[in-house]
């Protein structure tokens, strides 16, 4: 119970003035309203921990939610992955096929480019193309041979030339090249004379390796060679040599040659093509040109004649 600050005597909670001495309270009036305060205080002290219940609820509530969308959206893009990724590689496979292939073709221009520089490095030495020691169109026999050695194969006297001089010097000239003692050599498998685009073997049954190229026979042959004033259609109009689809010699083969005024359109006898698309030709002055099998054959038997007065034209 409260008590009178002067005269300590006991008074009712709600009276304004002592009964006693009669002193009046200020403060006394106004406990109830403090304990009703400081009543209401403490429940509104017991609100936050409801309300901060209330609140990790609903961030619980928030996180599953967005965990949930989280799920769906995975779901929904391994399902995108696994319906559209076939779909992007059929798309994109004929893309990748075509790069691979022209990167192919442009890999057999060099190498038949490098084959054209190692006939002009050889005609600078002996003043004709190769094979060695046969005899030069509309000219003498080349005295270009030591006694008793055998004529080779255009290819194979490309081989100094071509960074192989070690391989050449292991061909037993005084031999043909099928003779038994050269098989090691005629054996070596040389890339600079295949093409990527050849699905064949590199070697044939009896254990040669072969070209993906060879010769214009008009041109160049086992009987026949030219040198640069023999060319009289011009260097620039004459083939050299060619890519072939089928029926590939060894390289070492000095009858690897074949006929323009036959086609490109490929064959046993013909050039071609070991992609079955396009042909491509080296001509006598270095270039190489990719043309279609659909040419003229009056084109045909221009380009393979070195002298023939006919005017090859655009092709």
């Amino acid at each position: 119970m409260p008590k009178c600050p002067k005269c300590e005597t006991v008074v009712a909670k709600t009276a304004r003035a002592c009964p006693n001495c009669g002193a009046k309270f200020r403060t006394q009036a106004a406990a109830p309203a403090d304990e009703d305060l400081q009543d209401d205080l403490d429940e509104f002290d017991e609100d936050p921990p409801v309300r901060g219940a209330k609140k990790g609820k609903r961030k619980k509530s928030t996180q599953s939610s967005m965990t949930v969308v989280l799920i769906v959206l995975a779901s929904l893009g391994v399902v995108t992955v696994c319906l559209c990724g076939p779909l992007m590689i059929a798309l994109l496979l004929p893309a990748v096929q075509q790069a691979r292939e022209a990167a192919r073709r442009t890999q057999g221009m060099n190498n038949l480019k490098q084959i054209g520089l190692a006939a002009h490095n050889c005609h600078e030495m002996y003043n004709k193309f190769p094979p060695r020691g046969v005899g030069i169109l509309g000219g003498p026999r080349g005295m270009d041979l030591e006694p008793n050695m055998v004529p080779q194969a255009f290819f194979t006297d490309l081989l100094p030339y071509m960074d192989q001089a070690s391989l050449y010097n292991q061909i037993q000239r005084d031999k043909v090249w099928s003779d038994p003692a050269n098989q090691p050599a005629f054996a070596t498998v040389i890339p600079t004379y295949l093409h990527p685009s050849s699905p064949a073997a590199h070697t044939n049954p009896q254990g040669y390796a072969v070209a993906n190229f060879a010769t214009n026979g008009r041109a160049i042959s086992d009987t026949s060679t030219l040198a640069f004033r023999d060319i009289t259609d011009g260097m620039s109009n004459t083939m050299m040599a060619g890519t072939v689809g089928d029926g590939f010699k060894a390289w070492g083969d000095p009858t690897n040659h074949r006929d323009p005024s036959l086609g490109f359109g490929g064959g046993p006898q013909a050039f071609g093509s070991p992609n079955k698309q396009v042909t491509t030709i080296l001509m006598f002055d270095g270039s190489v040109r990719i043309i279609s099998q659909d040419l003229s054959p009056d084109i045909y038997r221009k380009i393979g004649d070195p002298r023939d007065g006919q005017v090859v034209g655009d092709f």
